[in-house]
């Protein structure tokens, strides 16, 4: 069975991103794991928001990158990282892969900070 894109390739995918996946563990010799990089256009979601504390006012800008299919299928789980975007490099916050029935991978959306 065919199940239909959440994140449609044609029209809503404008922006390319250099993504820079840190994957966790260590390799034979205990070196951290290989950077994953993958350019790919995605749909680019940004919002800012004011933050109250001690007295203060800061200007949070969170944002949230959609990309077709699954951005990285040789990593399971997207933790951390960076994602440069519109000439700014932001941190992974988190990643998510949202899966089809059969296990396919619908689309991939990370969390930026």
């Amino acid at each position: 069975m065919k199940y239909p894109k959440l994140i449609p390739t044609k029209g809503i995918l404008k922006k390319i991103a250099l993504v820079e996946i840190e994957q966790e563990g260590l390799d034979d010799t205990g070196e951290p794991l290989e950077t994953i990089t993958v350019t790919e256009k995605c749909n680019y979601q940004e919002r800012t928001e004011k933050v109250y504390s001690n007295g203060k006012v800061d200007t949070v800008v969170r944002a949230k990158c959609y990309f077709d299919g699954d951005l990285c299928s040789s990593v399971n789980a997207i933790s951390g990282g960076y994602v440069t975007i519109l000439g700014e490099r932001r941190r992974i916050k988190a990643g998510t892969k949202a899966y089809n029935p059969d296990g396919t991978v619908n689309y991939t959306c990370l969390e930026l900070e």
